[in-house]
């Protein structure tokens, strides 16, 4: 099939043969990133604007094309998936220009947060690196506050690792938690409706 992307539905449809739930689809009319994305998330360069359409594929029955879905992109957001063309273009003609900036402002916070996720990441490999290819895993106790300035971020993580694997594991499972409380602790601001709805 190839590298495509995946775009998640705000409500799972329903196949038409089989009345299974279909949650997502795929499409290689975006980046063909393997990446996944939802209403609101950045697919294109400011100055897009067009209809996509796309075959839905059900897991259950494993039908394909019986039924189709409309990608909305407005400005390079993906704004609204449609059941036909006829919604699409109705969406496309009356989008809500402050909805469209609401969007932009969610698009820069999530660039800011995505750098300063990398950059933990990559602190954290050259950490790891330096703690295990210099013996600081093998120094004596009384040079832990020495240690505690070099590798201020990560400190815990590799002290408690006796191989890069380990603090890899470690580190990667703190970020899940992370996410995880994160996720419940967010709750999305309600976005103003266009035209007024």
């Amino acid at each position: 099939m190839g590298i495509y992307d995946t775009v998640h539905f705000p409500q799972p449809l329903t196949c038409t043969a089989c009345q299974a739930r279909i949650t997502s689809t795929q499409t290689k009319a975006f980046e063909n990133i393997l990446g996944d994305f939802r209403i609101g998330d950045c697919i294109g360069h400011a100055e897009e604007l067009r209809i996509v359409r796309e075959g839905l594929y059900c897991n259950a029955c494993r039908t394909l094309n019986q039924q189709s879905v409309y990608f909305v992109v407005y400005r390079g957001i993906l704004t609204d998936i449609a059941h036909d063309l006829a919604e699409a273009e109705r969406h496309l003609r009356s989008f809500s220009f402050e909805r469209l900036l609401l969007w932009y402002h969610d698009q820069y916070a999530k660039r800011i947060r995505e750098r300063a996720r990398r950059h933990e990441v990559e602190r954290f490999l050259r950490d790891t690196h330096e703690w295990f290819t210099k013996g600081f895993d093998q120094h004596h106790p009384e040079e832990s506050s020495f240690r505690s300035l070099i590798f201020l971020h990560n400190r815990d993580i590799l002290e408690q690792s006796a191989t890069p694997l380990e603090a890899i594991q470690a580190f990667l499972q703190q970020r899940e938690e992370a996410d995880r409380q994160r996720e419940q602790n967010t709750h999305p601001a309600s976005l103003p409706q266009p035209n007024g709805e």
